[in-house]
């Protein structure tokens, strides 16, 4: 595991806004989304030995979240915590990258 890695992604979440209650519902779901997807970011890097490897588990990530999100649903609300997903896992590559 690459400490430097663990903090970005905890710094990256703790400057994600709380979701509150009475936000409109489309809001609260893209916050709380946005912390979920980042907290599984984040367990997946803390199982990576190395910086390449973390950046790789994230691209990954990225790669299925995209691909779930382009699928066929029912309900046009269901890819959206795919595509918040992908957009917090290209933002965090983003970040990791400019790190190398």
């Amino acid at each position: 595991m690459d400490n430097r890695v663990t903090s970005a992604i905890e710094d990256y979440i703790y400057d994600l806004t709380d979701p509150q209650r009475n936000w409109p519902e489309y809001y609260f779901r893209q916050v709380s989304f946005s912390r979920f997807a980042a907290g599984e970011i984040l367990k997946l890097v803390k199982e990576a030995s190395t910086f390449q490897e973390s950046i790789d588990a994230v691209a990954d990530f990225s790669i299925k979240m995209k691909s779930f999100a382009i699928m066929d649903h029912d309900n046009k609300n269901d890819a959206q915590i795919f595509s918040v997903a992908y957009e917090v896992a290209t933002d965090i590559l983003d970040i990791l990258n400019a790190m190398k």
